[in-house]
């Protein structure tokens, strides 16, 4: 955790500082003070998507064949989104995986709207629904062919497939 009033002080008084948050304290209450300070700020996403489920559902079931000894019948199924055809330009390879992933910016001004209501908890519990069909860069495979060292880095980061 942060220490919420010492970052909106630091936010307020450094103009060359900026937060992007996805953990708030008091959730789903969150600070309307910081939130709407952040330069991206999120209803506490990080486990909404297919990929964190399907994470989490793997590891079940690793857990329970190996507390009841039985062996696995196959593997679970699951599907990655391709994406090819990408603008071979830094900005463009980089903005379009992220925009491909889900939109942030339209998230945290959705968030920054919400906040400023009277039903700020059940915007996080709708947000967070709808997010669940939410794809991670990590389902991504592309074509690109440049060799710029920063873009790989990014993408290898991101978990993008470079084919």
């Amino acid at each position: 955790m942060i220490d919420e009033k010492a970052v909106l002080e630091l936010i307020q008084n450094e103009e060359q500082c900026q937060l992007v948050c996805d953990v708030w304290e008091n959730e789903p209450f969150a600070s309307k003070e910081l939130v709407s300070a952040a330069s991206i700020a999120t209803p506490h996403i990080a486990g909404y998507s297919q990929e964190s489920k399907y994470r989490a559902l793997t590891s079940l079931r690793q857990d329970f064949i190996k507390f009841f000894t039985v062996d696995a019948v196959a593997s679970l199924p699951f599907q990655y989104s391709n994406v090819s055809n990408f603008i071979n330009s830094e900005n463009g390879v980089l903005n379009a995986v992220l925009e491909k992933s889900f939109s942030i910016h339209k998230l945290s001004n959705e968030f920054k709207t919400a906040i400023l209501g009277d039903s700020i908890d059940k915007y996080f519990e709708l947000a967070r629904k709808n997010l669940l069909a939410r794809r991670e860069c990590s389902s991504l495979s592309i074509n690109y062919r440049e060799t710029d060292g920063f873009v790989m880095d990014v993408l290898n980061q991101l978990g993008v497939e470079v084919i």
